[in-house]
């Protein structure tokens, strides 16, 4: 059997019922209504995002608009999905210690891939966190100014805020790995790099120390060697880390 809407007067359903008609038609106003808005506040708190990244010089110096919000949009998105996710108390409690689980095998975070193209944009660890508290800032700003707050409210605040503390620990912890990762293959390279000079250095002042030709290239020789040990020393602190 075909489904109907609720039907009310005769047997066979003749009409709608006016009440109900008008209440649907209402509601169907009003989340369009809601999402006009949504939109209209995910513009404001974008461009406020964009707003703020632009003074975090000098690594945004260069940026332009979709540089500066990076995957802005898709946090949002996420904390925006969160919110509506049913969850209970010991999850709420891991989250906004950071902990949130994560399902192996799912695809990085936005937060996460977020943190690694400002890591690799010049960015220090303070400018992405700033981020964060820009846009919590910016968010129940808006939150406070155009709507009434009731005792509902509380709990979308908490949880709005445990998705950010999520948001920033995934962050940080994927943006100290993405620099340790690039400082290891720094030194790396730099340490390999040093061991050319070094072994010329060496041979240099062992040929020097084989040759009787006074004090002057006694003088040198033991210059070279001193700084060849110093050297080799570093070299060897460099390849040691990498």
């Amino acid at each position: 059997m075909p489904y109907r809407i609720h039907l009310y007067g005769t047997q066979h359903g003749a009409r709608v019922s006016s009440h109900r008609f008008k209440k649907l038609k209402w509601e169907c106003q009003e989340i369009r209504q809601l999402s006009r808005n949504n939109r209209h506040l995910r513009k404001h708190i974008l461009a406020q995002w964009e707003a703020f990244v632009a003074t975090q010089l000098p690594a945004a110096k260069n940026l332009d608009s979709l540089a500066l919000r990076d995957h802005a949009p898709q946090i949002l998105q996420a904390i925006a999905k969160d919110l509506m996710t049913p969850q209970t108390s010991k999850a709420q409690h891991e989250k906004s210690l950071g902990r949130a689980p994560k399902v192996p095998g799912t695809p990085d975070t936005a937060a996460q891939i977020h943190a690694v193209i400002r890591a690799r944009g010049g960015f220090n660890i303070n400018q992405l966190v700033a981020e964060y508290r820009a846009l919590r800032a910016s968010v129940l700003r808006l939150w406070m100014d155009d709507f009434e707050l009731v005792a509902a409210d509380l709990d979308d605040l908490m949880r709005f805020n445990e998705a950010i503390d999520q948001a920033v620990a995934e962050s940080v912890d994927y943006f100290n790995t993405e620099v340790e990762q690039s400082r290891n293959l720094l030194l790396g390279m730099l340490g390999h790099d040093l061991r050319s000079p070094l072994q010329a250095i060496q041979m240099t002042a062992s040929y020097l120390a084989t040759l009787n030709a006074g004090e002057t290239v006694d003088s040198v020789k033991q210059d070279g060697r001193s700084s060849d040990n110093h050297l080799g020393r570093l070299a060897g602190m460099i390849v040691g880390r990498s």
